[in-house]
Formats: structure tokens, C-alpha cells, sequence
């Protein structure tokens, strides 16, 4: 998703990124719930950010793991 990149580069981008999710790739689980997180070519949304970072995370990713550590555990102390 690099800046500049047009729609339809994008749209393809994270086409792959989902078939790469569903083969249980980390780093692709990753990368879509940062792209919820920010609201990049998904709507922005904290709770799908979530639920892939939890999927990331259940496959050993570690940067997925801090990611709900730092952002998502204090929202649920609330």
C-alpha cells in the first residue's frame, strides 16, 4: 500500500493479501489489520484491526501481539 499507488494497485494489493491470509500467512494478517487500523484501503475500523491482529497472533506473530498489548488492552480496561 505505498503511497501514490493507484486504486486498482491497491485494490489488487490487498486481494493478494487476503488469499495470503486465508493460507494462514502472519504477515499478511498483519498487514490487513494495520490497514483497518489506519483506515488504508479498508474503512478505518479498531475492532477488525483487532480481530486480524488476534488471528496474527495466534499464528506466533510477535509484532501482531504487541500491537494488542499497546492499543487494544487499555481500551478494554475502560
Amino acid at each position: 500500500f505505498k503511497p501514490g499507488a493507484s486504486s486498482q494497485t491497491r485494490q489488487s494489493g490487498l486481494q493478494w493479501l487476503l488469499k495470503a491470509a486465508s493460507l494462514k500467512d502472519h504477515e499478511a494478517m498483519l498487514t490487513i489489520g494495520n490497514a483497518y487500523a489506519i483506515g488504508l484501503v479498508l474503512p478505518h475500523s479498531p475492532e477488525k484491526a483487532r480481530d486480524w491482529w488476534q488471528r496474527a497472533a495466534k499464528f506466533g506473530n510477535e509484532k501482531a501481539k504487541r500491537l494488542l498489548e499497546v492499543y487494544i488492552a487499555p481500551l478494554e480496561k475502560i
